[in-house]
This record gives structure tokens, C-alpha cells and sequence, in this order.
């Protein structure tokens, strides 16, 4: 068993993590696959977003376990990319490449949380940016591969 810094137990290994969140990625590309029409239109971009942040927050949660052997026990995509190694931060920010990079990230940083209640009017008025999540999950999907040395099954 290994302790996340919470205290909450948690019976992955870090190479399990990252595999888990490579079948989130690519369950949320297939649920948009071919669509041209803007994506809001599209039927399935819920369950898509649901899928994209919570590969992103298995992504980190992966890394972090690995490098640190713990993670923090949220869904908050803010805290916890605050928490990765720098080099990890810095990787990231230089792949996605875009100058309101922390700006976007705030604003996703709930995204697992709210688009799985996008129907409550606490959140209705919020337009997820679901091209800002998608590439940051295949950005961390990248370094993984590459600084873990992990890839899909």
C-alpha cells in the first residue's frame, strides 16, 4: 500500500496510474473521433470532457507517485500540476506553448468535477475549454511516455 499525502491509501503503482489515464485519453478521443461540427453541438462532449480532465488528473497523480511517491488526494488540476517537479512544469508549459497557459489551466482546473454537472445552474454558465484540456492531456500522455518510459497496453 502506498499513502498519498493525505493519508489515503492507495494500492497503485505509478506505472498503473498512467495506463489507467492513457484509456481515459484515448476513451475521450474516440467519443469526438471525426466530429467537424463545433464540438458543443456534439452529443458526447460531456462525457468527453469528464474523460479528458480525469486522464489529466491520473496523469499527474502518475507522476507525482512517481517522483515522490505520494500525490495530493483532489481533483484540482491547478493543485496538483503545482505540485510536480519543475522540470515536469516546465516540459508542459514549453509542449502546450500558450501565452495564458496558467489562466487556462485555472480555468479547467475543476473541470472533472463540473462538466459531470454541467446541468446544475451553479455551473451552466461556464464554456469549458475542451481544446485547452485535450491538449494538455495528450501533452502529459507525451511526457509519460517519454520521461516514464510507459506506453498504452
Amino acid at each position: 500500500m502506498i499513502k498519498t499525502t493525505n493519508g489515503v491509501e492507495c494500492e497503485y503503482k505509478y506505472e498503473d496510474i498512467i495506463l489507467e489515464a492513457q484509456e481515459f485519453l484515448e476513451g475521450a478521443d474516440k467519443l469526438l473521433w471525426g466530429w467537424t461540427e463545433k464540438v458543443f453541438s456534439h452529443p458526447l462532449t460531456f462525457p468527453a470532457l469528464v474523460s479528458y480532465s480525469f486522464s489529466c488528473e491520473l496523469f499527474i497523480k502518475g507522476i507525482l507517485q512517481k517522483y515522490n511517491n505520494n500525490f495530493l488526494y483532489t481533483h484540482d488540476l491547478e493543485k496538483l500540476f503545482n505540485s510536480l517537479p519543475q522540470h515536469i512544469i516546465s516540459a508542459i508549459k514549453t509542449n502546450i506553448n500558450d501565452s495564458n497557459f496558467l489562466t487556462k489551466l485555472k480555468s479547467v482546473a475543476l473541470m472533472f468535477e463540473e462538466s459531470r454537472y454541467f446541468f446544475d445552474s451553479k455551473y451552466s454558465g461556464k464554456i469549458p475549454d475542451i481544446d485547452f484540456i485535450s491538449r494538455l492531456a495528450h501533452c502529459l500522455n507525451e511526457i509519460s511516455t517519454n520521461e516514464l518510459k510507459i506506453t498504452f497496453k
